[in-house]
């Protein structure tokens, strides 16, 4: 009897452990990023906070700040950008993978420059609402393109029922 209550217990918690995004689920998630060439660096540590308004589709905000490097000469960066993911179900419900698009607004040299990206890239849930997130993106600032790649760490708060 012991075994058969255990193996419910497992086949239950393996279902339900791994559970789909929700329409009204937010997430919040933290990402870091580094690109460089020759005598060019920038690191960027970003938040991310979103809203999915359907399985499918998440949305939100993504504030950040760059360290860049050029040469000897060092900058600080705050920047603020808009984003809008698509979202791929999968049957298994920890891989999710995704493509979006993203709009930001940089401050660089005293100057406000805009930038525009596509990504994609997948979140593994390690639980319900606990998930690693890696992705690519291709951004493009005042005619310069930029190809960058991201890890982050992401949660689901207060699951919509």
């Amino acid at each position: 009897m012991k075994k058969l209550i255990l193996f419910a217990f497992v086949l239950f918690a393996g279902t339900t452990a791994f559970a789909q995004i929700e329409k009204g689920d937010k997430n919040i998630s933290f990402n870091a990023l580094y690109m460089g060439t020759e005598g060019f660096g920038m690191g960027t540590i970003s938040g991310k906070f979103g809203y999915y308004f359907t399985q499918n589709i998440e949305a939100g905000i993504t504030p950040s700040i760059s360290i860049t490097k050029f040469g000897d000469q060092s900058d600080t960066s705050p920047a603020i950008g808009f984003y809008g993911t698509y979202n791929w179900l999968t049957q298994d419900a920890k891989l999710l993978p995704y493509a979006g698009a993203a709009i930001s607004f940089t401050e660089i040299a005293d100057e406000m420059k805009t930038g525009l990206g596509l990504y994609g890239g997948s979140k593994y849930f390690v639980t319900e609402a606990v998930n690693i997130d890696g992705g690519l993106q291709l951004l493009f600032i005042d005619g310069n393109s930029a190809f960058l790649i991201q890890v982050g760490v992401g949660f689901l708060l207060g699951k919509a029922n």
